[in-house]
Order: C-alpha cells, then sequence, then structure tokens
C-alpha cells in the first residue's frame, strides 16, 4: 500500500505514523510546503479522554508528550468581579511547535518519509501512483479546493439540542440517515480488504483505491487506526 498525505500538521503526522506503526510495509510519504520548524497558531490543549486514546494508539508518543505538558483541573470564570471554580476536568497543554517536533521525530523512528518545502502534486496525479491520498493541508486545503468540497463553515451555530431529544436523535444518525458508525465502518473495509472508504455523500474518491473526503479527517482515520490491530478488526 502507496499512502500520500498532503500537509505535516499534527493531523498528516498523527495518522501518518500510526499507519506506519500497524502496516510497517507500508509506504507512507507526507509533503509539507513549509519548513520543519515553521508553525502558525499557539498551545494544543488535550482533554485526559483525549490523552487516553493517544495513549492507547502509541504509548512512546504519549510518553513524549507528557514530558511537555502543562496541566490543570480547575476553570476559573470571571464575571463582573466575582470568580467561579469549576474543577474535575483535567486538561493538558503544550506548544504546536513542541507538538510538531514530537511527531516528526516519531515519524522518522518509524520510516514515514517527510518532505518539507515540497508542494503536493495535484491530488490527481498522487492518486495515479499512491493507493489513498489523505488531505490534511488546513482550513484553506487547496486540495478540497481541488476536489471542490465545500469549505466547512465558520459561522456560529445554535447549541446542539440533547441527545435524548428527537432532535439530538435526529443529529446522532449520518448521511442518509445511516448511524456515525458508517464511518468506522468505512474505515475498516479498507483496512480489512483493501477497498476504498465511502464517507457517505462527503468522500469523493480520487482513484480506484484512493480517498479524500471533508467527512473523514486524518484525526479521525488516525484514531481509527490506532485502535485496529494488524487485521483490520477492531
Amino acid at each position: 500500500m502507496k499512502v500520500s498525505v498532503i500537509g505535516g500538521g499534527p493531523g498528516g503526522l498523527y495518522f501518518a505514523l500510526l499507519a506506519k506503526k500497524a502496516w510497517p510495509q507500508w509506504d507512507v510519504a507526507v509533503c509539507e510546503r513549509n519548513r520543519a520548524d515553521d508553525t502558525f497558531g499557539f498551545g494544543v490543549v488535550f482533554s485526559d479522554e483525549t490523552l487516553g486514546g493517544i495513549e492507547h494508539a502509541d504509548p512512546e508518543i504519549y510518553a513524549a508528550m507528557e514530558r511537555e505538558f502543562a496541566r490543570w483541573d480547575d476553570i476559573d470564570v470571571h464575571y463582573r468581579g466575582t470568580v467561579i471554580t469549576s474543577g474535575g476536568h483535567g486538561f493538558a497543554a503544550l506548544s504546536r511547535r513542541r507538538l510538531l517536533q514530537i511527531l516528526q521525530r516519531r515519524c522518522a523512528d518509524l520510516g514515514v518519509r517527510v518532505l518539507f518545502r515540497a508542494e503536493a502534486p495535484d491530488p490527481a496525479a498522487l492518486a495515479a501512483s499512491y493507493d489513498l491520498v489523505i488531505g490534511s493541508d488546513g482550513a484553506n486545503s487547496a486540495t478540497r479546493a481541488a476536489r471542490r468540497i465545500s469549505r466547512p463553515s465558520t459561522r456560529a451555530r445554535s447549541p446542539a439540542p440533547h441527545p435524548c431529544s428527537r432532535a439530538g436523535a435526529r443529529r446522532r444518525t449520518g448521511p442518509q440517515g445511516q448511524s456515525p458508525r458508517w464511518a468506522k465502518a468505512s474505515i475498516t473495509a479498507l483496512l480489512k480488504h483493501g477497498m476504498p472508504p465511502t464517507c457517505g455523500d462527503s468522500a469523493t474518491p480520487l482513484a480506484p483505491s484512493g480517498l479524500i473526503g471533508d467527512g473523514c479527517s486524518p484525526s479521525m482515520i488516525a484514531r481509527m487506526l490506532g485502535k485496529s490491530d494488524a487485521s483490520g478488526t477492531r
């Protein structure tokens, strides 16, 4: 299996290293147009639940991240001269630059090829020589634009309905009334049978065995890979 990841941010690197860890025989390459030490943004915050998933997927990554963490449990809300403290949340954070360094080093240890200052070819061209193409090039994704996949909305939305309400039950369904498990089942099909996953209406196939989809983000696929064994079962 030949895999090309467009974009060397946290999502793309994390997917690449978990894929290579699960299937060492795969050829996994990451194209990043910036330099290795370029970064944009600030710190990255993780909840305890998220960190549990990361530790399960790759204990070495977790251990390297944990050494850099700033942790806190309380959140102070300041309102009109009054401070209200809410405790027991469990969060940790580290700088985005340090996170990228940790992920880059882990990719190198596992044999992932990360190409810096390298503009990725057009996704259609990549699909001619790669079995799977992952678009992980950020909010202003050229990959998404090239495939005419709509950009995620940044408009303010009304609060989500309670999951037990009728509206919440409707929102829990995926495309065409399928449950959210449709995405996981699709990834399992790819891992187990080498077939292209389908992400409902949001997936756009690039090649007979390639995918670029707005519904299956690299981090989503990476989490699924991290929880799958080499046979592709969960």
